[in-house]
């Protein structure tokens, strides 16, 4: 895939049928490089190998650009995500927690907790020597799951969402021993990762 990629970056891949005339006039006259991670990517194709890894690792998987937007949708959104993000402002606060973790620009993808309790990990994308974008995996309970009482609370509060929803979707979630984690660690946000 990633040899297909850099083949169809360098013939300009992206026009043609399909694509829209801005999309192809903003091809023309940028380079590569500075075009969006959106217009990098044949995002029907990658929504497809996203949603084929995803069910294969057993893990939620979206890609985004740098400032957290997202740029495919969701691929095998856990029950306790979907539940939480009904709301529009909750799907902001997704966003924002996924722009935090473009912050802190480590370089080797590692687990940690998102805003729902559930383990997140950050790979980044890069064309060329730019960052691009990130691909973020995530749904996956922690060994100590259910969390407490408390918790659950908080993040029904957090999300804006009613305690009933959380407590309801609570079980919702995708359960990896470690090694399975490693490798999903490894094979979503491992790679060169680059276009």
């Amino acid at each position: 895939i990633e040899r297909w990629l850099r083949s169809q970056a360098a013939t300009g891949f992206g026009t043609g049928p399909g694509r829209s005339e801005a999309s192809e006039t903003a091809a023309t006259h940028q380079p590569q490089a500075a075009a969006p991670l959106g217009e990098l990517l044949p995002l029907q194709s990658c929504q497809m190998i996203q949603d084929a890894f995803a069910d294969v690792l057993g893990v939620m998987i979206v890609i985004t650009d740098m400032t957290g937007q997202p740029v495919t949708r969701v691929s095998n959104a856990c029950g306790l995500y979907e539940a939480v993000m009904a709301t529009g402002a909750s799907v902001a606060r997704c966003i924002q927690n996924w722009q935090r973790m473009a912050g802190g620009l480590t370089l080797e993808p590692k687990f940690t907790p998102s805003e729902l309790g559930l383990l997140c990990a950050r790979g980044l994308i890069r064309s060329g020597n730019e960052l691009k974008g990130m691909v973020f995996l995530g749904g996956i309970a922690p060994d100590a799951w259910p969390p407490a009482p408390e918790d659950l609370a908080m993040i029904a509060d957090h999300f804006g969402v009613a305690q009933a929803d959380v407590d309801a979707n609570i079980e919702g979630v995708h359960r990896l021993e470690r090694p399975a984690r490693e490798r999903a660690l490894a094979g979503a946000c491992g790679g060169r990762g680059r276009v």
